[in-house]
């Protein structure tokens, strides 16, 4: 259950090595002639190799980012695939223009957009505050692959206690017990810690998105909310279209 890969410089040329890292499984997949089929202006190899460290630095091991599964399907497109292996390390695969790369999903201090109410369609924000977790689930249950007989385990998080709605996911390519219970506890905090919900519809701006990217949104259900846009700057002084009070502390965010 060793993916065999090529070594560096993934250009579809050198010997097979074996691997467990999902980065190279990745690359070497998107080059090959009978899977993805991308040529090198189409895979940001230095761009993957750097989240592979990203990860491997953020959760402080190496094993967060491995990838462990025998690919027997010629049913299953790159697309399916990729999706499988970016998954194993706690990954979304994307194209940033023509370039498949991989989205760590992981806090974020900087948002990616701001939405207000010059980017969202006039009264098409909903926003669902819950004090419970979603459809009742009292736990996680997560499939994986044991390292020693290949057999089918489960790992539940939260561990104590009977659970009588688990959240079940099975997993591919994740084949050790570190990964599992990272995967289960992070999907866990998930259902445990979120209270709202937004759903509106953006404007051409959300086009620039991908999965997982934060985004700042504001509360327009509300009409204290204070939000806006800069009609002319002089400066460090801005005339704004509507009247804003700043107290001590307040931020504004600009786009």
């Amino acid at each position: 259950n060793i993916l065999m890969t090529r070594k560096l410089p993934l250009n579809g040329t050198g010997a097979l090595t074996p691997t467990t890292s999902a980065a190279q499984a990745l690359i070497y997949l998107a080059f090959d002639s009978k899977n993805g089929r991308r040529s090198s202006y189409e895979v940001d190899v230095d761009q993957i190799l750097a989240t592979k460290q990203e990860i491997n630095s953020y959760f402080g091991s190496t094993k967060a980012s491995e990838f462990s599964y025998t690919l027997d399907d010629n049913n299953l497109s790159f697309e399916e695939i990729a999706g499988m292996v970016a998954s194993s390390c706690f990954c979304e695969p994307t194209r940033f223009g023509s370039k498949l790369r991989l989205n760590f999903e992981q806090p974020k201090e900087i948002p990616t957009l701001l939405f207000n109410h010059r980017n969202k369609v006039p009264k098409s924000e909903k926003r669902t505050q819950s004090f419970g977790v979603s459809k009742d689930y009292d736990g996680v249950q997560i499939e994986y692959t044991s390292p020693n007989d290949d057999a089918r385990i489960n790992y539940t998080a939260p561990e104590a206690g009977t659970r009588n709605n688990l959240l079940k996911i099975s997993t591919t390519g994740i084949r050790t017990e570190e990964q599992a219970k990272t995967r289960a506890w992070r999907e866990w905090n998930k259902l445990y810690y979120q209270r709202v919900t937004r759903e509106f519809e953006g404007l051409d701006e959300s086009n620039l998105l991908s999965r997982n990217d934060l985004i700042l949104v504001s509360n327009n259900t509300k009409l204290t909310t204070q939000d806006g846009d800069v009609e002319s700057v002089d400066g460090l002084t801005l005339s704004l279209s509507q009247n804003v009070i700043i107290e001590s502390g307040s931020s504004i965010y600009l786009q």
